[in-house]
């Protein structure tokens, strides 16, 4: 186990959780990226042993889902109505974010391709939190902020798989 990673990741933990009482929309989408997309890496890299298999597809429905149904206007109103409730969406973007992070393990084309998916759906959705939610200037701001920088998050996810196919395949041995 290394201690680092599982520090860092602790460290998300504690700083999404804070954002959260903030309540204010920006800080509130930053909890978000966190817990999805930062979080659960930190955590497999500092578990390297524990790898369950989790099939591209499903990490990529489930973080879909989360982020989608979690901006619907109606959810978007019983959380401002029931605040208790943000505890229930970090831990469904945790557990997203880490069935997501499980599925990406294994670079492959699928993974990358669930990775490009998503990249969209967190786009569509950041788009329209910041444009065509009816939400003011804070609305605004978290909307960019999920579209822009969940998309460079997601960038850097893609890249990486890409890097780690072309190291699995310059590492294998071709016979003729």
């Amino acid at each position: 186990m290394t201690r680092l990673p599982l520090g860092l990741a602790s460290a998300g933990v504690l700083l999404a959780g804070w954002l959260y009482t903030r309540l204010q929309m920006p800080e509130h989408m930053l909890a978000h990226l966190l817990l999805s997309l930062v979080v659960p890496p930190l955590l497999l890299l500092g578990r390297p042993g524990w790898r369950p298999r989790v099939p591209a597809w499903l990490g990529g429905l489930a973080l879909a889902s989360v982020t989608v149904l979690t901006h619907l206007p109606a959810t978007l109103t019983r959380v401002d109505a029931q605040p208790d409730l943000l505890a229930v969406e970090g831990v469904a973007f945790l557990g997203a974010g880490t069935l997501f992070a499980l599925a990406l393990w294994p670079a492959t084309v699928a993974s990358l391709a669930v990775t490009v998916l998503q990249m969209a759906v967190c786009a569509l959705t950041g788009a329209w939190v910041a444009f065509g939610s009816g939400m003011d200037n804070a609305g605004l701001v978290a909307g960019v902020l999920m579209w822009v920088g969940g998309g460079l998050l997601y960038t850097l996810a893609a890249l990486t798989i890409v890097a780690r196919m072309v190291a699995t395949e310059k590492g294998a041995v071709h016979v003729h």
